[in-house]
């Protein structure tokens, strides 16, 4: 995969970017989760020919485990969600610092992007691997 990733705002007041990663792995790591007047989104690629498991786990900053899920991501697509929604069965606790995926097979690339709900600021960071 080459190129970059680019997200704007309403109104093309604000814009993000960072480039596109070039590799797949098993394991990312969503090191800025945000709350109160602003927002995160997590977006996760799968890049094989064939579906993908993902066990998403959030921790806070003491590194103490908060909540786990599972999840699914079928051949070649992606998963968009703002962190909540990856966590349908349990309520993501505010003290959430941080997210790690880790799927069952070397397939998975990433970013995250965060803005405020006034429409003013918006940045974007690729997902970390170890």
């Amino acid at each position: 995969m080459f190129g970059i990733e680019l997200f704007g705002g309403q109104g093309n007041e604000r814009l993000a970017g960072f480039p596109a990663a070039d590799f797949a792995t098993d394991e990312l790591i969503f090191p800025h989760v945000v709350s109160g007047d602003w927002y995160t989104g997590i977006a996760m690629l799968n890049l094989v020919d064939e579906q993908v498991t993902v066990t998403l786990s959030a921790y806070n900053d003491e590194g103490t485990l908060l909540a786990q899920a599972e999840t699914t991501i079928a051949a070649n697509s992606k998963l968009v969600r703002p962190p909540a929604l990856l966590f349908p069965d349990q309520s993501l606790p505010a003290s959430t610092s941080y997210i790690v995926a880790t799927a069952n097979k070397k397939a998975l690339n990433g970013f995250e992007i965060f803005g405020d709900f006034a429409d003013k600021r918006l940045g974007g960071l690729s997902a970390l691997t170890k």
